[in-house]
């Protein structure tokens, strides 16, 4: 690669130093000048929430959608266990990154592939919305199911009226 100094090849970046710097090329709107250093700083910690999520939406950014769901494997082995119950977000990240590019089939099998971690009821809600928004309203019913059975918030019923409604909805 002979866009990297000899500093940078001798002494790796700071995981959070690669993180700003591929935050501000992303948002000039260079995302293949920032995948290089995250795949570097990802191959060497790839169990960081963060540097996860960073590089999976700059993969999907640039259409490498196998690139993104091979990093989500990778961190899912290698995440911290403190960190178990925010798993699911970079997975979310992923999810709704291909539901905006009209791309569910793959974003349903992103979820898919989201192991099973004890989350807080906000990443459950995220979680059947998720699902509902690609496309499978009867896998999101009972997502939506389980997180009334936890949950009585307004916005959680809202959310589980509206799912019962759409599938009433469509036996008529």
């Amino acid at each position: 690669d002979e866009g990297r100094t000899y500093f940078e090849v001798t002494v790796p970046m700071h995981r959070e130093h690669v993180l700003a710097e591929a935050g501000a090329m992303m948002s000039a709107g260079r995302a293949a000048d920032a995948l290089g250093p995250l795949r570097r700083a990802f191959a060497r910690q790839p169990g960081f929430l963060d540097l996860t999520g960073c590089l999976v939406q700059c993969e999907i950014e640039l259409g490498h959608i196998e690139a993104a769901r091979a990093a989500l494997r990778i961190f899912s082995q290698n995440i911290h266990l403190e960190d178990s119950q925010d798993q699911p977000w970079p997975f979310f990240t992923a999810a709704r990154m291909l539901i905006e590019r009209r791309q569910r089939d793959e974003a349903l099998a992103v979820l898919d592939e989201m192991p099973e971690v004890r989350m807080w009821t906000s990443a459950h809600l995220q979680h059947a919305l998720l699902v509902r928004d690609a496309g499978d309203l009867y896998g999101s019913y009972p997502l939506f199911e389980l997180v009334h059975s936890f949950s009585q918030r307004a916005d959680v019923l809202a959310q589980f009226a509206e799912t019962k409604l759409r599938i009433a909805e469509d036996f008529t």
